[in-house]
């Protein structure tokens, strides 16, 4: 996670980045990371897409005001669904007004392929920018 963030820093910190719109998003062990790194820098992300992940949902009140779309599958053997619905309940309980939850009924740890064989997870996600 640190080096991760050392490389965002860098592309920040160039003045070539709309920092009104900086993004996160990961899938299985990227979707624990991306909770993380809403949790650890919620002023720093304008929306984020984690999928078939889980964060800490005793830290939902720090992020639910970011905008962020959680995606898992029902059936997945690998990540449990039970961390994806316990931060989107977390979520909810601490009034979080762009929150997404899409749980797939019928797809195991693969939530990705089916998100993304969509565009509108890209309308939503690049439609949001950081609120001054």
């Amino acid at each position: 996670m640190a080096a991760a963030m050392a490389l965002l820093d860098e592309y920040l910190e160039s003045g070539k980045v709309d920092t009104d719109r900086v993004y996160a998003g990961g899938i299985s062990m990227g979707g624990y990371g991306t909770w993380n790194l809403l949790m650890n820098h919620p002023d720093l992300f304008a929306a984020a897409v984690p999928m078939c992940g889980a964060g800490d949902p005793e830290k939902a009140e720090v992020i639910k005001n970011i905008p962020i779309w959680a995606i898992h599958g029902a059936k997945d053997p690998i990540v449990p669904v039970k961390g994806s619905r316990d931060m989107a309940a977390a979520l909810e309980k601490a009034g979080a007004t762009n929150f997404r939850y899409t749980e797939l009924p019928e797809v195991e740890h693969d939530a990705w392929n089916y998100a993304f064989n969509t565009s509108e997870i890209f309308r939503w996600l690049f439609s949001q920018q950081k609120q001054q």
